[in-house]
């Protein structure tokens, strides 16, 4: 169960964080994903530590646009923003529907 604490955290800390509840049981990861809305990717994606997950775990790493629901079609300014981030992460980007 995530508390009170663990929210604050998670709003109020400006790197990533990773919740694991106490009760969690440890399995191979074998799946990642990346949540983002693509806004502002260069400012606001952290991609030397997204490239280092998989570097550490060997996960596939997923991304999902956290805004799809809003749009049948990515804008123009939201096409760039998604090339930028695949550019970025480069065989890591694997785009999936939310």
């Amino acid at each position: 169960m995530v508390n009170n604490n663990t929210l604050n955290v998670i709003r109020n800390i400006s790197c990533p964080v990773m919740v694991i509840p106490a009760e969690a049981k440890y399995k191979e990861l074998k799946k990642a994903v990346f949540i983002s809305d693509f806004e502002d990717v260069v400012r606001t994606n952290p991609f030397v530590a997204i490239k280092t997950i998989p570097d550490t775990f060997k996960p596939k790493l997923h991304t999902i646009n956290l805004k799809s629901n809003y749009f049948n079609e990515l804008t123009p300014e939201f096409k760039i923003e998604k090339e930028y981030m695949k550019d970025k992460l480069g065989s890591l980007f694997i785009a999936i529907p939310a």
